[in-house]
């Protein structure tokens, strides 16, 4: 009988968690969706797919800078793998 009350303390605690678990992939989906709306090649439109992750007190946290997307060297504007070859993107290297 004198531990029933943390037994209710550790319930509460782990509902605590799981509920913070849940927020956190649903508040992650909602930053992914903005992300990609924000983050796309200047030369195909393609969507940036890919945060930038980074950890702070040992859990990791999204920076919310694209890591699947490159600035061209001439322009800086993003671009994607597929339309930069050595810093410099396709529009750019078409204007050379």
């Amino acid at each position: 009988m004198s531990n029933n009350w943390k037994n209710r303390v550790d319930a509460e605690h782990t509902r605590r968690e799981e509920e913070a678990e849940r927020m956190s992939a649903t508040e992650k989906e909602r930053a992914m969706e903005i992300h990609r709306q924000r983050f796309k090649c200047h030369v195909c439109g393609k969507s940036s797919e890919k945060m930038i992750e980074a950890t702070a007190g040992g859990k990791p946290y999204l920076i919310g800078y694209p890591d699947d997307l490159v600035k061209c060297d001439k322009c800086r504007e993003l671009t994607c793998e597929e339309h930069i070859y050595k810093g410099i993107c396709k529009t750019c290297a078409e204007k050379l």
